[in-house]
């Protein structure tokens, strides 16, 4: 696979990335500022709902196909056959996406730039769409440079045709052919890449082998469900307890905390091979690296919810200016700090649940993710009527925290989850530490932050959370 050490591969996936997510945090801010809140949150909502549906067009099947490309030389046969499934289930989600609409009764104005919405089911790289069969090549090759080039390009593309509407004043409908057209154009980019590289998997259809894909695919989609609806369900219910605006204005003080996650996604992602080359063969690696894995992304968000813990009324009036009604202001910024810390729990899931695909314990993830999505959902019915948007950020931290303690009652997964917690320590520490010295020494967000920085490293040098090993791994990034 070429010359390069899997750590520098792994740190070029995830560096590369971050490019592509600025730029979507930008079109984000501008159509914040361009549409009122009953239109975003109308915009949050399709898209939401996209996200909970889109789940079938995944069928289950990526991390299985990630682990199996990563062990298997008949990748291109298995490819070839989960392509076929995957189109019948992407099909089957815009079908199904759009008929939960209507069947709710939401009126014209919501359901036709759904309906346009829905073809992102097929071509979106931020959705579990049919475009991901054509990254797992990639991905367990380390070559997702190639992916991310396309997701940028697609970014790029949006970001002009957005420009394009704004200038003609056009609407949600107008916002949504943009979409489309932008992640069409770079997903033909990918399909050539891709040919160019592997050439292009053939849709194949062998009973034996869809049958297995199903049997192994099924859990890990029934765990994706759980997952999609303990996090988004709190939007929909939003919609249909309060309002629109209110679904705008929790996206809001979510984005941030949803910002993040692709981090962790990434970073995982791309160790995931690596660790399934060392399933069998080097228990005692296999360990190594999923436990200094949850580590480093542990070291990364603790210290950000930390400070947004700070500084949640700042951060706010930075990104949206005069956007947010004054009489929710308080309660906004509340939300953010329970979403980002909800988020911690999230790094530690993302983490957890690769291990779990990776050891071939997807039944007991399903459990885990069950138990989280259902306490979830209570607390959403539960707490939005009397608690507006902080009910359901109150409901997403319960559960984020639920997923991960789950794994501790199966004696497979025990030592796992409980190496969360024992990776959490120092950075929760050096934050708590940190906190305690800003805020006695500046109360302006840009100075507590560069003095946080400053301190919370030191902190963790001295605690000893970055070690001789994790030193020299940096060195060999810079070689």
């Amino acid at each position: 696979m070429g010359g390069k050490s899997p750590v520098r591969r792994i740190a070029g996936n995830t560096a590369v990335q971050v490019f592509g997510r600025a730029i979507e945090f930008a079109i984000f801010l501008f159509l914040v500022h361009y549409l009122d809140l009953k239109a975003f949150g109308a915009y949050t909502f399709i898209l939401t709902n996209l996200m909970l549906w889109g789940v079938l067009a995944d069928a289950g099947t990526y991390n299985l196909l990630i682990r199996e490309a990563a062990s298997r030389e008949n990748a291109d046969r298995l490819l070839g056959n989960a392509l076929s499934v995957g189109l019948i289930a992407s099909i089957a989600a815009v079908l199904t996406s759009n008929a939960f609409l209507y069947l709710t009764g939401q009126g014209r104005e919501t359901l036709i730039p759904a309906l346009i919405a829905s073809l992102t089911l097929f071509v979106s790289p931020r959705l579990n769409a049919f475009r991901r069969m054509f990254q797992v090549r990639f991905q367990a090759e380390l070559r997702m440079q190639y992916v991310v080039a396309w997701n940028t390009v697609s970014h790029l593309l949006m970001a002009g045709l957005l420009v394009a509407v704004v200038l003609n004043k056009g609407l949600l409908v107008a916002i949504f052919c943009a979409l489309i057209a932008a992640e069409f154009l770079s997903f033909a980019g990918l399909c050539i890449t891709h040919r160019r590289l592997f050439k292009l998997p053939r849709f194949r259809f062998d009973p034996k082998i869809v049958r297995s894909l199903l049997r192994q695919s099924i859990p890990l989609m029934l765990a994706a469900i759980c997952a999609t609806v303990h996090d988004k369900i709190g939007i929909m219910l939003l919609e249909s307890i309060k309002s629109k605006e209110a679904v705008g204005l929790y996206n809001m003080a979510a984005r941030i905390p949803d910002s993040l996650p692709f981090l962790a996604s990434i970073f995982i992602a791309s160790v995931f091979p690596v660790m399934v080359r060392h399933r069998d063969s080097d228990p005692v690696a296999f360990d190594r690296i999923y436990r200094r894995s949850a580590r480093y992304l542990l070291l990364f968000i603790v210290p950000i919810a930390g400070y947004c813990t700070l500084a949640s009324g700042d951060v706010l009036n930075l990104l949206y200016p005069k956007r947010i009604p004054e009489a929710m202001f308080n309660q906004a910024g509340r939300t953010l700090v329970l979403l980002i810390w909800a988020m911690v729990f999230k790094y530690m899931g993302t983490a957890f649940s690769f291990l779990v695909v990776a050891v071939g314990e997807e039944k007991r993830r399903l459990v885990c993710l069950g138990a989280a999505a259902l306490l979830g959902i209570v607390l959403n019915v539960a707490l939005i009527p009397t608690h507006h948007i902080l009910g359901s950020a109150a409901a997403v931290l319960i559960g984020s925290i639920a997923y991960p303690v789950a794994g501790l009652f199966f004696a497979p997964l025990r030592k796992y989850a409980a190496a969360l917690g024992a990776a959490a320590i120092r950075p929760l520490l050096a934050t708590a530490l940190t906190a305690l010295f800003v805020s006695a020494i500046t109360d302006h967000f840009v100075v507590a932050a560069i003095a946080g920085l400053l301190v919370y490293g030191a902190l963790i040098l001295i605690f000893k959370g970055v070690t001789r090993e994790d030193i020299a791994l940096l060195k060999e990034l810079r070689e």
